[in-house]
């Protein structure tokens, strides 16, 4: 009897009390349960154009150039826009390549590290609002939830979890301090943190309104001070994003990133059902989403309108009800409503975006919906054993689904062939798989998938670089400049230039290659790549000046192993080997 009481009281010692540092451990080990057989996957999709492909990734000694380098968007029309100013993210990308060279675990390892913290710090947030056992809840629905999967596995998208930790922690020491004297240090920190926010992702400016919120509410005479602390961060910022410059790279514009307003707003009822939908039922997960809704019709508008509605009036009658239980209850209620709206209306296609919905996209507005589920269950006090045996299964169920979803983006191959089964006319994912066949030299099969997106959407100039490159590989060389002229004449791609000037290469067409590369030079004056080929034009041609001057430029543009190489072999007229 002894013997049994004392296990009970052993157990029970787990869980009471209830100290952050115990929930630290429990989220940490669960973490890793849930997220660890994600931990070996390959690099995907963009990872590959972005760290592995991408030189100035691959020096810390580029560190100037990352502060000061706009990623590139593809904006309506196919046209290049500089959105995507994320240097932070760029150098923690560097950082880790610098000491981990190219191995993927590591990359993924420090990816889940930031999001399992940012599942501890959002239990410490929570607390403030709710109880311990609720917050455990919620942030335990936080990390192992599906919807946030593709923000901890995609390496290519560590701004989201890298920008919701500085936001987070922004909001951790403003709670932690305010009830204490709010002084210019307090200010100058939680302003700091928003800063590194912002330079991880743009969408950190979300966390200055949720934080200006909770001032006019406890601290109103501070207000001002807050205003005048976050005024500058965001002046600091533009400064330096108007200092950037934009780097070019191939990217496609989208189907509705392509279209005009009206249709964008046509679309926003079936997105906002799509990020619901997916929130309380996980079950089918598809990455690069690329759909368009063009006209109004049953199906695709008006019953994901009514469902949205419907959705958003228990919002209201929640509201309603959270007012009349108390002001505290109101203001939580309006506090998580507004991080939920605010992040929902950001990726609404109100401004076009890359794709058109993203489970990513997701990873800041699920804070504010689960704040708001958590008003709910505090107000209608649920049983406390049902609550811990409901939410158990909910947990365990989700961290099922989202191991599941691990072992699909294993490597291209599997997550690609995968979600086509669901998305069979998505042009992205017929394109990187065959990709995918490219990279294991099984051309025929490549061509299958690139014809399709060809009969999809011919415009793509991508895809007919990509056909121009699958004969290439096969040895058809006449099909191959056919299909890069093509690219050429459809497209606005830097990387258009590319193959064709490299296909007369190889053909000793040096002329030809060298008109090619001017072209390419002239239309994208920072596109080292292109500098450097027309550099090894000049020089195999006998115009070693002209050939020096173009690598130093090529070497001023971007700092780099491989323009390095081009500028020390012209500089001591030493044969160039290209690839």
């Amino acid at each position: 009897m002894q013997e049994s009481t004392k296990k009970d009281f052993s157990f029970k010692s787990l869980f009471v009390p209830l100290t952050p540092v115990k929930v630290a451990h429990y989220l940490v080990i669960i973490g890793f349960l849930v997220f660890g057989n994600m931990l070996f996957n390959s690099f995907v999709a963009d990872d590959i154009t972005l760290i592995l492909t991408n030189p100035t990734i691959h020096s810390l000694s580029n560190f100037s150039t990352l502060l000061f380098q706009i990623q590139p968007h593809a904006g309506g029309q196919g046209l290049f826009t500089g959105s995507y100013y994320i240097p932070l993210t760029l150098i923690s990308f560097s950082s880790l390549y610098t000491f981990f060279g190219d191995t993927p675990f590591f990359f993924h390892f420090f990816q889940l590290l930031l999001h399992i913290a940012n599942a501890i710090l959002l239990f410490s947030i929570f607390t403030s609002f709710f109880s311990k056992r609720i917050a455990l809840f919620l942030s335990l629905l936080f990390l192992v939830h599906p919807i946030n999967q593709e923000s901890v596995a995609y390496i290519a998208n560590l701004q989201e979890v890298l920008f919701l930790f500085w936001g987070l922690l922004a909001l951790f020491y403003y709670q932690k301090f305010r009830k204490d004297h709010i002084s210019w240090k307090t200010i100058t920190i939680v302003s700091a943190f928003i800063f590194l926010s912002l330079l991880a992702k743009v969408t950190g400016v979300l966390f200055i309104p949720l934080i200006l919120l909770l001032v006019f509410i406890s601290h109103k005479k501070h207000f001002f001070y807050f205003l005048i602390g976050f005024g500058i961060t965001l002046g600091v910022y533009f400064l330096l994003k108007s200092s950037a410059q934009q780097v070019l790279f191939a990217v496609e514009p989208s189907s509705i990133t392509q279209a005009n307003l009206a249709t964008r707003l046509l679309n926003i009822p079936a997105i906002i059902f799509y990020y619901i939908g997916t929130f309380f039922f996980p079950k089918t997960l598809i990455t690069h989403q690329d759909w368009l809704i063009t006209s109004v019709t049953v199906t695709s508008f008006y019953i994901p309108l009514l469902l949205d509605l419907i959705f958003f009036a228990c919002l209201g009658v929640l509201g309603i009800i959270s007012s009349r239980v108390s002001k505290k209850t109101f203001s939580t209620f309006l506090f998580f409503s507004l991080w939920f709206v605010l992040g929902l209306l950001l990726h609404a296609q109100i401004i076009p975006l890359d794709f058109t919905v993203a489970d990513r996209w997701f990873y800041f507005p699920i804070v504010g919906l689960l704040g708001v589920i958590a008003v709910a269950i505090q107000m209608f006090k649920i049983n406390p054993k049902v609550f811990v045996v409901v939410g158990l299964i909910i947990v365990v169920i989700l961290s099922i689904r989202t191991i599941v979803r691990n072992a699909n983006w294993r490597n291209g191959y599997s997550l690609y062939t995968h979600d086509l089964v669901f998305a069979q006319d998505n042009v992205y994912l017929n394109g990187l798989l065959g990709n995918e066949y490219m990279n294991m030299r099984k051309y025929d099969e490549a061509l299958l998938y690139f014809n399709k997106v060809a009969t999809i959407k011919p415009l793509q100039e991508r895809n007919w670089i990509n056909i121009g490159a699958s004969y290439y590989s096969k040895g058809d060389l006449k099909s191959a400049e056919k299909y890069f002229k093509k690219a050429s004449e459809v497209g606005r791609l830097q990387t258009k230039y590319d193959r064709l000037g490299l296909l007369y290469i190889t053909e000793g067409r040096l002329k030809e290659a060298r008109m090619v590369y001017q072209t390419a030079v002239k239309e994208y004056p920072m596109y080292q790549r292109a500098q450097l080929y027309l550099a090894y034009c000049e020089y195999k041609l006998g115009n070693k000046e002209k050939a020096l001057e173009l690598a130093t430029k090529a070497y001023q543009t971007a700092p780099s192993n491989e323009s390095q190489y081009v500028l020390t072999q012209i500089t001591n007229g030493q044969e160039i080997k290209i690839q």
